[in-house]
């Protein structure tokens, strides 16, 4: 059993008890890659009770169909060794911007090891200790930008997360926040400004930010 009984009971538990749920989670979509029925229910339950939509799956094939199928923030795995490493190496080599989560059983210092350096954002041990989890991944959601050492005195921030946002959105929300207009971003890009402007539209809304200011306050304080 790879969560502890015990924290699958308080998860069921407080299911009935909470009723607020993140507003900025019900926009992501977190993948629960399970082969044991309890184990993923109890997952299941976790990131629904954050406001996340979850969508569980028995097997790589399957995780892999969703990924193909629209944006994912997390992907959970909790599958046999050989199944889990594949299902990471496709998942991190693919889909840039997703965190991939391994719950292991008797994994040994060195596969723990080897799985960080394959691209895994965390590894737990099981049995799993649910807070982490959810802490972890919340880190993971927290690490949409990073600001680069400055060079003549200006500081580049290079946009790496937002898994919510389409490649061609996360290229020009990047040029918003170092100071583009809706032309220059339209240079770079080789598009519109009418096309930024769209862009730009649809990252507020799906980010949760009212102007422009405050779709750059969102992105640097991420």
């Amino acid at each position: 059993m790879r969560i502890d009984p015990k924290h699958r009971d308080a998860i069921y538990a407080a299911s009935n008890e909470v009723v607020y749920r993140p507003a900025l989670n019900r926009e992501r979509t977190v993948i629960v890659a399970c082969d044991i029925e309890e184990d993923s229910k109890a997952l299941v339950t976790l990131f629904r009770l954050e406001g996340f939509n979850v969508i569980p799956v028995r097997d790589p094939s399957s995780a892999l169909s969703v990924l193909e199928s629209g944006p994912v923030s997390a992907l959970i795995v909790s599958l046999d060794a050989q199944n889990a490493s594949a299902l990471l190496e496709i998942a991190r080599s693919q889909y840039l911007g997703i965190g991939v989560f391994l719950i292991a059983k008797d994994y040994t210092t060195d596969e723990t090891v080897a799985a960080m350096r394959a691209g895994a954002y965390d590894v737990l041990q099981a049995p799993i200790n649910p807070e982490r989890l959810i802490k972890s991944v919340g880190e993971l959601m927290r690490a949409n930008t990073y600001v680069m050492p400055p060079v003549n005195g200006h500081r580049e921030v290079i946009v790496r997360g937002f898994p919510q946002l389409t490649p061609r959105e996360r290229e020009v929300v990047q040029l918003i926040i170092n100071g583009f207009s809706n032309k220059e971003a339209g240079i770079r890009l080789k598009i519109s400004p009418r096309t930024v402007e769209v862009h730009r539209a649809r990252i507020m809304e799906k980010i949760g930010a009212r102007n422009t200011a405050d779709l750059i306050r969102i992105a640097l304080t991420s």
